[in-house]
């Protein structure tokens, strides 16, 4: 399905002044949960991007600990970009840095 995504704050939301988030995926998580909200109003906080992305999967992982697959990424400006990974595979999230293209 991919009418999910269209929905504001499920599949993707910005503000002018904190930044914009997307996700896709499974549908109904993203609906129920709407990760994309959560992170740029912890962005609009004062938050990092990591620091958002990680409190808006918060409640996922802990209702849906088999959740998986997320990938984050802002290159606006910027060289690289950083990403958080979490994993069965990993004791701890893991940090990943890829360079942007120009």
């Amino acid at each position: 399905r991919i009418g999910d995504s269209p929905i504001m704050g499920a599949g993707s939301y910005a503000s002018n002044q904190a930044g914009g988030a997307a996700a896709t995926g499974d549908g109904d998580i993203m609906m129920r949960f709407l990760p994309s909200f959560r992170a740029v109003i912890e962005m609009g906080r004062g938050l990092s991007p990591t620091e958002a992305a990680q409190l808006a999967l918060d409640p996922i992982r802990k209702f849906l600990p088999t959740f998986q697959r997320c990938t984050g990424a802002s290159c606006h400006g910027f060289s690289s970009f950083s990403f958080s990974v979490a994993s069965a595979q990993f004791q701890d999230v893991q940090v990943l840095e890829v360079p942007c293209s120009s």
